[in-house]
């Protein structure tokens, strides 16, 4: 990964609550470290419940599967150099901007002179690839800060004024050609150390502009982290918010959420705290598509930034995972972090320059198993998770064990077994099918 993806990738970590070492909100230095915070706790659904006596939801939230399509959208990716022979040859429909070096503090150069030229190419590479692009709009440029020399000044409350035209900028050049992110996860201090009522604020501004200028755009909120229990306060009091008698939740078109477990967590896991978000959201009747803004595992705590990546194997069980469970408890988007390699993350769907990884892989595999079909409807019983896709003559009957092995005996009229590795060998009924933790899928008469 050049050092131009490292220092931005750097500001996406250590606003996971993590304190990556050498991160800063600014691109540089090193971050303060945020005020110790117990990790959330969380009544486990189903995923990860004792085995009973019949099949279980896998996530106690998502009881009844969602109705619909799976949209195109749904396929989104943080990309860094999303220019050029840069751009990954795999099926992105958008592309999450946080670390392409786009921010407002980069952007405006000087008050109120801006060069877009890096977006300008970004935005018309992701067309041509048939991405939608997203822009985060945040940091502050020092000189748009109350105290231009402190080293946080790129995480403190911006001049009003100055946000204001920012944000008329943006969206006067590209109109609905961006989707907009106000902020990048506020919850953590590093990367915003004002209140959630002034998130709200900025929130409201940015979205009557944007609303305003280009109807058609969408406003996507400030993203927010849910691994630690202060970070969930954060988003409560943020979503309870107010401005001028209005709900913040009038003023954007999606919630953004970035569901990261713990270290050691699991997919399932994850879906523990997209539950949580969803209790949040429901207290506050807040009815809004939900976007899986970032998501990639073992994720450190505590200041460290280095992690041992995962096996290719585990790399690739965990990818399929995701977006099959996303899929089933009604996520519009999921946007993966990232097409590239970086230490504080275990899974990698690029290494060396932008070519696939198993990981990279088996996220195009996953995508054909899902595509242009109905969401999966999804049980677990005694361990074994399964989630059938209807693909109209045939159904993809998923399988996988988040520990452990099966077998399980392909059912009548079963013709094909599919993995994650892109292999496709045909089999019949009755005959044996492992089950361990990466999915496999076996096609089914309907």
């Amino acid at each position: 990964m050049t050092s131009r993806t490292a220092a931005v990738v750097c500001t996406t970590l250590l606003v996971l609550g993590v304190g990556a070492t050498g991160c800063s909100a600014g691109g540089g230095g090193d971050a303060p470290e945020a005020a110790p915070s117990a990790p959330a706790s969380s009544t486990k659904g189903a995923a990860s419940a004792a085995p009973t006596a019949g099949p279980e939801p896998v996530a106690s939230c998502a009881t009844t599967p969602p109705a619909g399509r799976l949209p195109a959208s749904f396929w989104g990716m943080h990309v860094s150099q999303p220019i050029g022979a840069d751009f990954p040859q795999a099926p992105i429909a958008a592309v999450n901007l946080t670390t392409a070096q786009t921010y407002w503090n980069i952007v405006e150069t000087a008050p109120g002179q801006y060069d877009f030229a890096r977006l300008d190419d970004i935005v018309s590479n992701s067309e041509s690839r048939g991405a939608q692009p997203m822009v985060v709009l945040g940091f502050t440029p020092t000189f748009h800060a109350k105290n231009p020399a402190s080293p946080t000044a790129a995480a403190t409350m911006p001049d009003i004024a100055a946000w204001r035209a920012w944000v008329t900028a943006v969206v006067g050049r590209y109109g609905d050609r961006l989707d907009y992110q106000v902020w990048p996860e506020p919850n953590i201090v590093s990367n915003f150390s004002g209140t959630p009522a002034q998130m709200a604020r900025l929130t409201v501004i940015a979205g009557g502009i944007i609303h305003a200028k280009a109807p058609d755009a969408l406003v996507v909120a400030p993203a927010t982290t849910l691994r630690l229990e202060s970070q969930q306060q954060w988003m409560d009091r943020f979503w309870g918010s107010e401005v001028d008698g209005a709900p913040v939740a009038d003023s954007v078109d999606a919630v953004a959420l970035d569901p990261f477990p713990l270290q050691d967590g699991t997919p399932e896991d994850s879906l523990d705290l997209l539950c949580t978000a969803r209790g949040i959201l429901a207290d506050h009747d807040v009815d809004l598509p939900l976007w899986t803004n970032e998501i990639n595992y073992g994720v450190p705590s505590g200041g460290t930034s280095d992690v041992k990546p995962y096996p290719d194997a585990q790399q690739v069980a965990v990818v399929g995972r995701t977006f099959v469970l996303h899929a089933a408890v009604g996520i519009d988007r999921v946007y993966w972090l990232g097409w590239f390699s970086y230490p504080a993350l275990a899974v990698s769907m690029a290494r060396v320059g932008v070519a696939p990884t198993p990981a990279g892989r088996a996220y195009t595999v996953v995508h054909d198993w899902l595509a242009g079909s109905p969401r999966p409807v999804c049980e677990v019983e005694k361990g074994l998770y399964t989630c059938l896709v209807d693909q109209g003559d045939t159904v993809l009957r998923i399988l996988w064990r988040e520990k452990g092995t099966a077998r399980v005996a392909a059912s009548d009229g079963a013709t094909r077994l599919r993995l994650l590795s892109g292999e496709d060998r045909r089999i019949s009924g009755g005959d044996p099918v492992r089950v361990g933790q990466s999915p496999v899928a076996i096609v089914e008469p309907a």
